[in-house]
């Protein structure tokens, strides 16, 4: 009876429940009661509850055709699982995924520029930096297209799109957008909530080592209006960092101890605060054992970490790496080396999902790698610690590991490159790049004295040929493809054409770095970059072989010199204490050298140049005698002594300063002579040519004879001065006879349109650098011709000939080479050119290039066209003795490939065409000669 009762009574509760529900459902609306189905079980924590009422709305929404709303209530849902990133990027992933239409009204693309912003942000907690990337410029773009709203941009887009283009190392890209942002910012300059925006584009100039310019923008960020304490500390933080960069560091202590005092009395400590505590005491570990406070350095390293972990937890994270770097870096100095191994292990396990480091030999696969800054360094790190660790126990193994180690740095540094924008930002990777390979041939050279095997030679060969003009191969190998494809693909002639348009701008600012126009040019440079970058990336969708990297292996370099028998190929790397030289002779024998005292030999090898460069300075040859005997003994000789009767002419691929000595100016001997043309020229031995790496060299080769006209003489004259330059007299005397651009016809816009035609391009001009060799220049009679006007030309020429001073000079990049007019017209699709090193004579050169032209016509190679000539200017007995000196002669240096110029008739050239028209009259003439005489004999 009296479970009956209970039953009765439990059967009640639940009917009046029902009658309550029913009434309230018959009160309140659909959306209404889901919202407070949805707001109850949010507070529950019952998130599956949760999705079904969520799913409820979303029908409604789309039944509704109200497409802000339906966005809205899945970044509503997304924000309940903030804490499950996958979880919350997959409903949002469902926005873009299954969205019935484009967005028609502003409040339409809100909604989806939170959907994109919020997928951004997701997928940087994840790890996808590239997806993020992609994420946040959709949402920027929605952005621009929008009325004001009431959208954060600052917080929510702008930073966190600008940090990932630097946590890629994007640098230019990310100091353009930060730029945009504070220009248009409505609030003015100043307003405190830029302060975060002036921060992180301080951190671009620090990124590339230009700590005084970031310091400079990090006290712009200090001088905002009411700044809050937070931005005060990060500001105080990032100028400490820079300090302490540039060896100030007592200034940086004092910076980052003021920071972390602030932020301890933040009156509302959350993640934000425990973030930046963790990166001041970061960089107070760093500067602690920058002064062998190496105990109290580790304390401050491991409060670092746990202050971190605490905001993000343990999982994959970017800034633990960091710390874990840094942890690793002070056991390397304090030669601690497994645990120096260890730390950097967690370090590449914090960004490399997937990868669980099991002691020394661990390392991730290449699938595992993507485009990541800390991940190339985490795995230097390792690298330097097996390096040490194989000090104290001499296992080759622990090297081929930490070779292993720099192999995939360098897979990861090249996927870092294509990805960005800016060339800039490729330049300032390379150069990273470049100090790294340092390292690398180091270990290989350990490897190949311990095993005597010609793998780690090769290997080290190939790190060093991908240690310079990488960009210039890039070029050369699209210029190969362009010209497979035709003048007819729609899409390469759109890039050639972005080409033109770009060099504008980029001339702009190169000349005017102070314009108020920057910001404006920027922008215009990088829509046409981004324009670009988009039909490239058709391009390698429909041509894979477009995107493909060509860079040269070790087995290439073994089957490089079947391409150039009887050549000995010499490589040098100028390294910080080392110069390697990598010599390869036509039998196949192949020679390392690594030569010490590089400082020596680089002061050397300048003090010579300086020589050569001065006429005056050769009167007296004593110094010079002794100079250019002693530098052939330190870097030619010792491959040199190698050489058999099989090798006839030299390749020489220079590197850093001495990519401006002409080796066949150097002595084989101190005996002395009795005068120039007696010196043991080392011209006297074999004929010498260069070029910027052996893979440049072979796509040269295999580009295309595609110029139907033979020769082009640009020669502005300067008749008049024209412009203040001094007039060339000696211009009709250097080239055969052939299309002539002369006096006014010898502007930028004839060159860049005529050029093309040409197998033969040759420049009678000036030419010169600024002091710094930032700004090489060719000077046509209307304006200079800069970098990216050379840029931009799509020549077929098999030569180019630069009679102009200084062709050959330019600053040099490291990582990718001297920056010169040589280069530039090589990136421009020339197959070889002739260049010069220094001021030269114009009458002198005009007699040399007369002998050049006349071995070029009879067959002669190009370079060893070159060669001879310079051999008959040194015979000839009606050049002064005085004028016999290298000043005269070694400046013009031959740098490409090897080939020769079929030389055919110009059928272009004016006297062709006159001789045709007058045998047209005369056919005329004489055909009505003929009906005349045959209507008389009638």
């Amino acid at each position: 009876m009296g479970n009956f009762k209970n039953l009765s009574r439990a059967l009640a509760v639940l009917l009046l429940f029902f009658v309550a529900m029913w009434w309230r459902l018959g009160a309140q609306s659909p959306l209404e009661a889901w919202d407070e189905k949805i707001s109850f079980f949010e507070s529950a924590g019952k998130t599956d509850s949760l999705g079904w009422y969520y799913q409820l709305k979303a029908r409604h929404y789309r039944a509704a055709d109200s497409l802000a709303e339906w966005a809205y209530c899945y970044w509503d849902w997304q924000s309940a699982l903030y804490d499950t990133p996958a979880d919350a990027l997959a409903l949002l992933d469902t926005v873009v995924q299954t969205a019935w239409r484009a967005p028609k009204n502003p409040e339409e693309k809100e909604a989806m520029l939170w959907v994109h912003s919020s997928r951004g942000h997701h997928l940087v907690r994840l790890g996808k930096i590239l997806e993020s990337i992609s994420a946040f410029e959709l949402a920027l773009e929605i952005y621009q297209d929008l009325p004001p709203s009431a959208f954060d941009a600052l917080e929510y887009l702008f930073l966190p799109l600008g940090a990932n283009y630097t946590r890629i190392g994007d640098n230019e890209k990310a100091r353009l957008l930060y730029q945009t942002a504070i220009a248009k910012f409505g609030e003015g300059p100043q307003s405190p909530a830029l302060a975060g925006v002036y921060n992180n584009l301080g951190l671009t100039y620090w990124n590339e080592g230009k700590n005084k310019a970031a310091i400079e923008v990090f006290e712009q960020g200090l001088d905002c209006r009411d700044l809050p304490l937070r931005k005060e500390s990060l500001l105080l933080l990032s100028i400490s960092q820079s300090q302490w960069e540039s060896g100030r560091i007592q200034e940086a202590r004092q910076g980052v101890e003021r920071s972390i005092r602030l932020l301890k009395t933040d009156p509302t400590p959350d993640e934000e605060t425990t973030d930046y505590l963790s990166g001041a005491y970061l960089l107070l570990g760093r500067i602690l054992s920058a002064e062998n406070q190496y105990q109290a350095a580790l304390d401050k390293l491991q409060t670092a970490l746990d202050l971190v972990i605490q905001t993000w937890g343990s999982g994959p994270n970017r800034d633990v790496a960091k710390i874990w770097m840094a942890i690793g870096a002070l056991h390397l100095q304090t030669r601690q080396a497994p645990a120096a191994i260890e730390a950097y292990n967690q370090a590449i396990s914090r960004v490399v999902p997937g990868f669980k480091p099991e002691g020394f030999a661990s390392l991730p696969n290449t699938g595992q790698l993507y485009p990541e800054n800390s991940i190339y360094e985490a795995l230097e790190g390792k690298a330097e610690g097996l390096q040490l660790l194989y000090e104290q126990h001499r296992d080759t193994q622990l090297l081929s590991i930490a070779l292993q180690c720099h192999q995939l740095a360098g897979q990861v540094e090249g996927a870092l490159r294509r990805l960005y924008l800016f060339e800039s930002s490729k330049l300032t990777l390379l150069s990273q790049h470049r100090r790294r390979t340092e390292k690398a041939i180091r270990i290989a050279r350990q490897l190949y004295e311990a095993s005597n095997n010609p793998k780690y030679l090769y290997a080290a060969w190939a790190d060093a040929e991908q240690a310079k003009s990488i960009l210039l191969l890039e070029s050369v190998q699209r210029h190969l493809f362009s010209q497979q494809l035709g003048p007819n693909d729609t899409l390469i002639n759109k890039v050639q054409d972005l080409k033109k348009k770009l060099a504008y701008f980029e001339c702009q600012l190169l000349l005017s770095p102070d314009s108020e126009l920057q910001m404006e040019w920027r922008q215009q440079q990088q829509a046409l970059l981004l324009q670009m970058d988009d039909a490239e990336q058709i391009l390698a969708s429909k041509y894979p072989s477009w995107a493909t990297d060509q860079y040269f292996s070790g087995d290439s370099i073994l089957k490089f010199r079947q391409s150039m028998p009887n050549y000995a190929i010499i490589e040098y790397f100028t390294g910080k204490n080392e110069v390697e030289v990598f010599c390869q002779l036509p039998s196949g024998q192949v020679h390392w050298a690594s030569l010490p005292h590089a400082d020596s030999i680089a002061a050397q090898t300048q003090l010579l140049i300086s020589l050569l460069q001065s006429r005056t300075a050769l009167q007296s040859a004593e110094q010079y005698r002794q100079l250019a005997a002693s530098l052939f003994k330190q870097i030619a000789q010792p491959v040199f002594r190698h050489f058999d009767p099989s090798v006839e002419q030299l390749l020489i691929i220079p590197d850093g300063w001495m990519a401006f000595l002409p080796f066949e100016a150097l002595l084989e001997n101190e005996s002395p002579w009795t005068s120039w043309s007696k010196a043991p020229f080392l011209l006297y031995r074999y004929p010498i040519h260069y070029n910027y790496s052996l893979a440049v060299t072979s796509a040269q080769k295999q580009l295309p004879d595609k110029a139907k006209r033979l020769l082009l003489q640009v020669a502005p004259g300067f008749a008049q001065q024209q412009r203040g330059l001094a007039p060339l007299l000696q211009s009709d005397k250097e080239t055969p006879r052939g299309r002539q651009l002369k006096g006014p016809e010898a502007s930028v816009s004839n060159l860049l349109q005529e050029a093309p035609q040409f197998k033969i391009v040759h420049l009678s001009t000036h030419a010169g650098v600024d002091s710094a060799g930032l700004l090489p220049r060719v000077e046509l009679y209307d304006r200079p011709a800069y970098l990216p006007d050379i840029y931009a030309l799509n020549l077929h020429a098999d030569l180019v000939v630069l009679s102009a001073c200084q062709t050959g000079l330019g600053h040099i990049q490291q990582g990718e080479g001297v920056m010169s007019l040589a280069r530039a017209f090589s990136y421009a699709g020339a197959k070889g050119l002739v260049s010069s090193l220094w001021t030269i004579n114009e009458s002198t050169t005009a007699h040399l290039f007369r002998f050049f032209y006349r071995h070029l016509k009879a067959g002669a190679s190009k370079p060893l066209a070159l060669h001879q000539a310079k051999l008959d200017y040194l015979s000839d007995p009606a050049v002064p003795s005085f004028q016999k000196s290298p000043y005269y002669w070694a400046g013009l240096i031959y740098l490409g490939e090897e080939g020769s110029i079929t030389w055919s008739s110009d059928f272009s050239i004016p006297w062709f065409w006159l001789f045709l028209g007058l045998l047209s009259i005369g056919g005329v003439v004489f055909m009505k000669m003929r009906r005349g005489l045959k209507r008389r004999s009638s």
